[in-house]
């Protein structure tokens, strides 16, 4: 690999890292979503039971339909954490399976990589002796490579951040 490719595979696994603290942010959300996903059906069944006693147009009737707003939104809720922590796993995944190059030959946008498992082609923004900018047309992630002359040759600077 060259440099410019063990660059751009350390930028994924940056961005991997900040996929790992989400999926931890959601794992850690998802237990106070399901107990009060439990608790939100604990009252509906008590007040459905309540309901079928009631008079037809008793306060019960609207309870009742504010508890099924709220349990649609708590299911809402869980399912999406669930599914937030289930794709920040795997981009963590892919972050450690990037490939810096598409087949084409260009560099591949690491972010496409990670979140959207897509290998997309960045398009050079600018370039000049000693830094390049480079766009994803798909995501509009940019990054820059900044380099620095050493012996052996032109080699991106290490402490480059992404823009």
């Amino acid at each position: 690999m060259s440099p410019v490719e063990i660059y751009l595979s350390e930028l994924a696994l940056s961005l991997g890292e900040q996929q790992q603290y989400a999926a931890k942010r959601a794992k850690e959300s998802l237990p106070r979503a399901r107990e009060r996903l439990k608790d939100i059906q604990f009252k509906r069944g008590t007040i459905l039971a309540a309901v079928e006693r009631a008079a037809p147009h008793s306060h019960l009737h609207e309870i009742a339909r504010q508890i099924d707003k709220d349990l649609a939104f708590a299911m809402a809720e869980v399912s999406s954490l669930e599914l937030e922590k289930d794709a920040a796993e795997a981009a963590l995944t892919r972050a450690a399976h990037y490939v810096p190059l598409t087949d084409k030959g260009v560099f591949a946008c690491p972010r496409c990589w990670i979140e959207e498992n897509l290998s997309t082609g960045v398009e050079p923004q600018f370039k000049a002796s000693v830094l390049e900018i480079y766009k994803c047309p798909s995501c509009s992630y940019r990054f820059s490579i900044d380099y620095e002359y050493h012996p052996e040759g032109v080699l991106p600077r290490s402490q480059n951040q992404a823009m």
